[in-house]
């Protein structure tokens, strides 16, 4: 399976001129994997940089929400990959 997302990824973007991408990384496991195989793959072919994109959209106790960021903040910086994070104003 990681091989069929990375040419797949490989073949998406052989055809674009991106210098960077900006992954919505909502800290589940999709996005997790797109966001891993991305960094891995500008790592390899240094065509592009990838930076993360995270939304606190303030749905869940305060408690919850700062787990659910140190998370994401591990996670991307793991993967030496700026993130970029959002706080929602609900209204």
């Amino acid at each position: 399976m990681k091989q069929d997302i990375d040419v797949a990824l490989h073949q998406f973007f052989s055809r674009r001129n991106a210098s960077a991408i900006l992954v919505a990384y909502s800290g589940g496991p999709d996005s997790a994997a797109l966001l891993h195989a991305l960094a891995r793959m500008s790592l390899m072919e240094n065509r592009f940089s990838v930076k993360a994109c995270w939304i606190n959209h303030a749905l869940r106790s305060q408690e919850e929400m700062q787990a659910e960021q140190a998370l994401v903040e591990q996670f991307a910086e793991r993967l030496a990959v700026p993130l970029i994070i959002v706080t929602a104003v609900p209204g």
